[in-house]
């Protein structure tokens, strides 16, 4: 895993997570991703560990989702 003094930027944390642009947005301004401003324009950057944590869990909750049977009566 990378280190957690490593940034990136929302094009990258969206390839890391699976994510649209505006989902990644949400998740810095929830405060679920750790984040800073680089400038007034360039845009955000997060935590690539933040990144990699939120996508993995993610696997994870979708992997028991899929893995319940189908309701049937």
């Amino acid at each position: 895993m990378a280190t957690s003094l490593e940034w990136v930027n929302w094009q990258q944390g969206c390839k890391i997570m699976g994510c649209s642009k505006s989902h990644f947005y949400n998740l810095v301004n929830s405060g679920i991703l750790r984040s800073k401003r680089s400038g007034k324009v360039k845009g955000v950057t997060a935590h690539r560990e933040d990144c990699e944590k939120w996508a993995a869990e993610w696997r994870e909750r979708m992997e028991c989702v899929t893995d319940e049977p189908p309701y049937s009566e």
